[in-house]
């Protein structure tokens, strides 16, 4: 054998092994070993010697990634699949969150220390990847507040349960806005309060200085202060807190208002538009005029 043979046959060689090592490589398995297949918009799931492990029963299958796991879906409903076991580790699920499993080229990321959030006989609850109930199906509502905390609602109260799925609260809270600095926002006792990730209720949350943030109630946002203050109430169709002048910039009835620290409105709901530039200065548009405000002085038009 001539030496250019001799190289084109150790090339090949040295490429057939790096293809048979990538082939051995679990984060491959799925499309490697394992074949998600479709017949009449329904899919399966068949092994490398023609095997259906999943029949021809669902309406997508998603790999979790970096996962043994794969999602099974009929229409809104799913179960876990484990593609090493082949086999279900998940009773039906009607899945309440499908938008953000954020699927991509068939994949889907999930952290293994979250949950899927879904119902079962009409009470919601959540599943880990694994297939392991983490919050009991035995609530009316539930959803994740943000990263740290679940909102469980039962018999017209709310619970917040932690991210690693302990409850840290009692079903005795009326009202749950959303979350903020690691503390839970809450209306309890006839006022706002903040829970923490250790179960304390405060008053305020620490903070050098008091702060603001928007919320919605019911389809209409409001104002909250960091020291359990409502700013301005939640009747606004949507607001802007200004970090910079400590002001407002509301909408209502589809016009546009300014409401200064005071809960004053110092410019009437009758602009199109109004926007903060950074400097104490806010741009109006009111049709087709054009100006700005200056704080404590005459609006501008150009």
């Amino acid at each position: 054998m001539s030496w250019f043979w001799k190289i084109v046959l150790g090339l090949f060689i040295f490429l057939f092994s790096i293809v048979d090592l990538i082939g051995q490589n679990p984060d491959f398995k799925f499309y490697k070993k394992i074949t998600k297949v479709k017949k009449n918009s329904l899919y399966a799931l068949k092994s490398e010697n023609g095997e259906l492990i999943a029949p021809f029963f669902y309406t997508d299958i998603l790999r979790v990634k970096h996962t043994k796991y794969a999602l099974l879906f009929r229409d809104s409903y799913f179960t876990i699949f484990d593609i090493d076991k082949k086999v279900s580790v998940s009773q039906t699920i009607e899945i309440a969150d499908f938008d953000n499993l954020n699927e991509v080229n068939g994949e889907v990321c999930i952290n293994p220390d979250y949950a899927i959030i879904g119902k079962m006989n009409e009470k919601m609850g959540a599943i880990g990847i694994d297939g392991a109930v983490k919050i009991r199906f035995e609530h009316d509502e539930l959803s994740l507040v943000d990263s740290s905390f679940y909102a469980a609602k039962k018999n017209g109260n709310y619970a917040i349960i932690r991210a690693d799925f302990s409850r840290i609260s009692t079903f005795d809270i009326p009202l749950i806005l959303g979350a903020w600095n690691n503390y839970v926002v809450c209306w309890k006792y006839a006022r706002w309060i903040f829970v923490g990730f250790d179960a304390t209720e405060n008053k305020t949350i620490d903070t050098d200085v008091i702060t603001w943030k928007s919320f919605s109630k019911d389809g209409k946002f409001g104002v909250i202060s960091s020291d359990g203050q409502e700013i301005i109430p939640f009747e606004y169709d949507s607001v802007i807190v200004c970090d910079n002048s400590f002001h407002i910039i509301a909408k209502k009835n589809n016009k546009v208002g300014l409401i200064d620290a005071e809960k004053k409105v110092i410019l009437d709901f009758r602009f199109d538009k109004i926007t903060e530039d950074g400097t104490g200065k806010f741009l109006l548009q009111d049709g087709i005029k054009h100006g700005f405000y200056i704080l404590g002085k005459e609006i501008i038009w150009n």
